[in-house]
């Protein structure tokens, strides 16, 4: 290959080009985006309203009651995504997310059980466990090669965490302006753009029985070899333990910005928006890595 074909290639899979070129990866990076950003604006707000009502202790359970069953049910929310249309199941995914966050902001703003907030929004969560799996199979049917699926990743990172950034300090005029109940209902309504971007994207087949048959099969594999092979275990540590770490980032700041500092709920979230600042700096690093050794 010369070196004009060379740097045509390099051109054809840089990040913004994978995107821009594809309407159906950009209805999907878009609504990965605001899914993203909703994720954390909703989380800060019910941090800070689990910590207002019963500081760090509360804030803590609660975040752990809504992990505990999104993690004991996602082996089988992420079945979903091989099982059936994984952009179908993107979909109801975000479909669900948006109807559960409205229910809770309805409860908030009538003054209902601070319970049923936490159950609702545990519904959202356990929703979510399925979008990250049906993302990761969508992704790959929109490209044509590892460069571009490389690319698409980047990009969609790049914007992932430009959201993890500014939603976080949206969060923070709304507490100002409302309460939590306005950070359920804006991102409530955002997460509807979001089902309705991928809701017309078509790229794969209904699965056949048999298809479905051998996705659990291949499921069974995976966990197997995850077990088996050192490297796949090791990697799958590592995100748990990143995971872990976020989850007592998310009560840390804000007891931190409450408790320690004296701040307000805005501060929280706006503490919690330059973690996603971080996360802009790091993506953008990121795009160094299309068309280079991987590992």
């Amino acid at each position: 290959m010369s070196f004009r074909n060379a740097l045509a290639t390099s051109k054809a899979v840089t990040p913004l080009r994978v995107v821009l070129r594809d309407r159906r990866a950009r209805r999907v990076a878009s609504a990965f985006t605001i899914f993203n950003g909703a994720e954390y604006a909703v989380w800060v707000a019910l941090m800070v309203y689990s910590y207002q009502r019963g500081g760090a202790t509360e804030s803590g359970l609660v975040a752990l009651g809504q992990l505990l069953p999104a993690a004991a049910l996602a082996p089988l929310t992420g079945v979903l995504a091989e099982r059936y249309a994984p952009e179908k199941v993107l979909a109801y995914g975000y479909w669900t997310q948006s109807g559960t966050l409205a229910l809770a902001a309805m409860t908030l703003a009538f003054a209902g059980p601070a319970l049923l907030v936490y159950g609702l929004v545990m519904l959202m969560t356990i929703a979510i466990t399925a979008t990250r799996p049906a993302q990761a199979l969508v992704t790959p049917l929109l490209v044509r090669s590892a460069d571009e699926l490389t690319a698409l990743n980047v990009v969609t990172e790049w914007a992932a965490q430009g959201a993890i950034f500014v939603a976080p300090a949206i969060a923070g005029g709304l507490l100002v302006i409302s309460g939590p109940e306005a950070v359920f209902g804006v991102f409530a309504v955002a997460l509807t753009f979001s089902a309705g971007a991928v809701a017309s994207v078509r790229v794969s087949h209904t699965p056949t029985h048999r298809e479905r048959l051998r996705a659990r099969s291949e499921i069974v594999a995976g966990a197997k070899v995850a077990v088996s092979e050192r490297a796949v275990g090791l990697v799958l540590l590592v995100s748990l333990f990143s995971y872990i770490t976020l989850g007592a980032l998310d009560v840390i700041t804000v007891a931190l910005a409450i408790g320690r500092f004296g701040g307000t709920a805005s501060s929280a979230a706006w503490m919690t928006a330059t973690l996603g600042a971080g996360g802009v700096i790091g993506s953008i690093m990121g795009g160094w890595l299309v068309g280079r050794r991987l590992v």
